[in-house]
């Protein structure tokens, strides 16, 4: 059941590239907005999604590769325009986090309006407009409040909407802990840095998805041992997962260890993975 879909329909979809598409396309993007979760992510299977939308399997994975594609005509020039991201379990909309926070700016300054209109009624404005201002302040923030929001992760809106409710953060997710210790551990990871270890995480779990906290760790320092001159990053880690399987016992034990996070400009093999 899909009774957690959690999106709104704009109007400037009419005046989107998608409105361009053929009617197959239009029609399964409309059922894939219709029943995406709250984070954006929408768990189907392409026969279920396919019976859903009512359409034959290759009309529905002719469609899905378009809107997993880059779209030139896009006004979102983010991920080349692509509105769709292949993840375990279903799809990504990429979006999706962007129109979700401008709606609530919407629906904020909709009861903003109408808590003036009430105040108004009982005669509870003054004429200094301070009250005005005030409100002014508060859309303002609102606005870059869903800015900033569009750019954090799921996981990093849940902290920090928890944090403003004054709520204990979410528990650590243990494989984001292990393999953030590629990039020099947890402690001090910036909200970027991040967003590149999920997406290290993902390709990883694409190859081996009963991955353990323990065989991540494993791996990195596999890594070391093929590639010992080469600093080890989530990023290198994943690109090379395969080969860290085993240990490079015949490599060369270095003569000094440089720290995880030393970057050297002048060097482009040093920064190569």
């Amino acid at each position: 059941m899909h009774s957690d879909g959690f999106t709104k329909l704009f109007s400037s979809i009419l005046t989107s590239s998608i409105w361009s598409e053929d009617d197959r396309t239009r029609i399964l993007w409309i059922t894939i907005l219709a029943i995406t979760d709250q984070d954006g992510f929408c768990a189907a299977s392409v026969p279920g999604l396919a019976a859903m939308a009512r359409l034959s399997l290759p009309d529905t994975v002719g469609s899905l590769e378009k809107l997993e594609s880059p779209d030139p005509y896009s006004r979102t020039r983010g991920s080349e325009g692509r509105r769709l991201q292949r993840i375990e379990g279903g799809w990504l909309v990429i979006n999706h986090a962007l129109y979700r926070d401008r709606e609530r700016v919407e629906k904020r300054r909709e009861y903003m309006k109408e808590v003036m209109r009430g105040r108004r009624v009982n005669g509870l404005l003054t004429g200094d407009n301070k009250m005005l201002t005030g409100v002014n302040d508060m859309l303002t923030g609102a606005n870059a409040s869903a800015s900033a929001s569009a750019s954090l992760s799921s996981s990093d809106r849940g902290i920090l909407k928890g944090a403003r409710k004054g709520r204990p953060p979410r528990s650590r997710n243990p494989l984001m802990d292990a393999l953030s210790e590629a990039d020099g551990g947890p402690d001090g990871i910036t909200p970027g840095a991040w967003g590149r270890i999920a997406k290290g995480l993902q390709e990883i779990r694409t190859a081996s998805p009963d991955v353990t906290p323990e065989e991540i760790r494993r791996r990195i320092a596999n890594y070391r041992t093929h590639m010992p001159g080469c600093a080890c990053t989530s990023t290198a880690l994943a690109n090379h997962w395969a080969k860290c399987a085993v240990a490079n016992t015949t490599a060369p034990t270095p003569t000094s260890t440089l720290p995880n996070t030393w970057h050297d400009p002048s060097n482009p093999r040093r920064n190569a993975f």
